[in-house]
């Protein structure tokens, strides 16, 4: 993530297995207001392939995925 990028929410999803992590941001997302950023942290690899979809159809522009070292990941999209 970048220093210029600070989410209004970070949601852990860690050790929750697809399609949890992006129903929870779908949550965490109704509840937000529009240009606000949501982080999620994951572990589950399957979430990764349908987050270019998933954000197109929810409405929210995908800002980043990064790997981390421990084998997780971070996705960070902001609400339209």
């Amino acid at each position: 993530m970048t220093a210029a990028v600070t989410p209004n929410q970070t949601l852990d999803c860690r050790g929750a297995t697809y399609p949890v992590p992006i129903l929870k941001a779908k949550r965490a997302l109704d509840t937000m207001h529009a240009g606000e950023i949501l982080q999620v942290l994951a572990t589950d690899k399957n979430t990764k392939p349908d987050l270019q979809v998933w954000a197109a159809k929810a409405n929210v522009e995908l800002l980043s995925v990064q790997d981390a070292d421990d084998g997780s990941f971070s996705f960070i999209v902001r609400k339209k």
